[in-house]
């Protein structure tokens, strides 16, 4: 007798190398200030970005490395970024649960997070699992959601049609995040 498990949802993590990470930290926090509140959050979403691709190119480099993996990982074929923007999170800031539609992957590349930055929520694509509530969802068959810890330089990339959410940021909350969609 065995379990098998089948459909499963990856999620990738690249921890980009310190230097490149200070790198862009430096550039993005000094043009925070340029960034307008929407909703749950401050983002450049909705207008001029407050970086140029061309800026990050070492970021770029990175992802390109780790769509090229994961296409490859999963079977499809890799397709470039095709947009990109800043948010920033204080106090209490949220981003409610969504997914990005028909973009290939999903990325979020941490700026800058220290430890009451609020959590990145990945729920797994299936509508039944954890249909039994939390309190049993104990193992990998059952539970419907994955909670991750932001931290500076970490690049996570999961489908874009998996939906996710950012939890609510504590006292004296830094989460600078540059998201990705990816084809």
């Amino acid at each position: 007798m065995k379990i098998q498990g089948f459909f499963p949802t990856g999620v990738l993590f690249h921890q980009v190398p310190s230097q490149l990470s200070n790198q862009i930290e430096s550039l993005i926090i000094p043009k925070l200030n340029y960034l307008e509140r929407k909703d749950e959050t401050y983002t450049d979403y909705y207008k001029k970005r407050i970086i140029e691709i061309n800026e990050i190119k070492g970021l770029v480099t990175e992802i390109e490395k780790c769509v090229m993996f994961y296409a490859n990982e999963i079977k499809v074929e890799p397709k470039p970024i095709s947009n990109y923007w800043v948010q920033n999170y204080s106090i209490g800031d949220t981003h409610s649960r969504h997914n990005h539609g028909r973009s290939l992957f999903s990325i979020v590349y941490w700026v800058r997070a220290n430890n009451n930055a609020g959590n990145l929520v990945i729920y797994d694509p299936s509508p039944y699992r954890g249909v039994w509530g939390d309190p049993y969802c104990t193992s990998p068959y059952s539970t419907n959601k994955v909670f991750i810890t932001p931290k500076k330089g970490l690049l996570t990339m999961f489908q874009g049609y998996v939906e996710h959410e950012v939890l609510p940021g504590g006292e004296g909350c830094e989460r600078t995040i540059i998201a990705f969609n990816i084809g």
